[in-house]
């Protein structure tokens, strides 16, 4: 693997360099979710190939007062 990135709602939000074929990311987003917001990883293989995840989407949770 080249690089990893991860997007949020079709936009690069963070992105590392590839270690070979195993690969781990901790990433902690730090803006606020709001409803409908979805993530996915994009990974560009040596080969120039890309793989892309299933999108991940979020909804903010809310207080129970």
């Amino acid at each position: 693997i080249q690089e990893i990135v991860i997007v949020k709602n079709g936009f690069n939000l963070h992105s590392v360099k590839g270690t070979g074929i195993k690969n781990n990311i901790n990433y902690l987003d730090k803006t606020m979710i709001k409803a409908g917001d979805y993530y996915y990883l994009r990974a560009l293989q040596e080969d120039g190939e890309i793989a892309w995840s299933s999108p991940l989407w979020f909804e903010p949770q809310h207080d129970p007062k």
